[in-house]
């Protein structure tokens, strides 16, 4: 199971300033796993240009594997005053270790019910991983994922959310559940 907490700050200028801190729950033992931290910057005001772009940069400092960077562009909107859709293009490098590359969609849908406290939807996850470093006869290893899954978000406060997103996969390189 993993674990994430996130504290965002809010900057000037459409800025904001992201710290999340992630454990991983294995054989009923909590162990740290990385820390992100990200300068998310939304290129307009929220409903001035369609999907609201984003541009994210940040750098992960993993426990076990080599630390990354990564760049992301964020799209989101709202259909309605209940139908939202979010999307995430990814892409992260480790600076060391296997420096392995990860290419990443992450699509969500979601429909918000009773006084926008409560969301449920469906996310859709599709992600490509290669090493940076050859084998013997020059070929990197490489992994495609594709999972989906419902989501529920619970906003007991309108500064704090609990979500629950249970993501199952679609292939075989996939994790059957996350």
């Amino acid at each position: 199971h993993s674990f994430e907490t996130e504290l965002e700050f809010g900057l000037p200028w459409r800025t904001q300033l992201d710290l999340e801190l992630n454990y991983q729950a294995t054989g009923g033992r909590m162990t740290y796993d990385s820390t992100l931290v990200e300068v998310p910057h939304a290129l307009a005001d929220w409903g001035v240009i369609p999907l609201n772009h984003t541009v994210d940069a940040g750098w992960r400092f993993n426990a076990e594997d080599a630390d990354a960077y990564f760049f992301r562009l964020l799209l989101a909107d709202d259909f309605g005053k209940s139908v939202h859709f979010g999307a995430t293009l990814s892409f992260q490098n480790q600076v060391g270790g296997d420096r392995e590359k990860s290419y990443e969609l992450n699509t969500a849908l979601s429909w918000a019910m009773i006084d926008r406290r409560l969301s449920v939807g469906a996310e859709l996850l599709v992600g490509y991983e290669v090493d940076g470093r050859a084998d013997d006869e020059g070929e990197r290893e490489h992994s495609t994922t594709v999972m989906l899954g419902p989501t529920l978000l619970f906003k007991p406060t309108r500064n704090t959310h609990i979500g629950l997103t249970p993501l199952l996969g679609l292939i075989h390189e996939s994790p059957r559940m996350e």
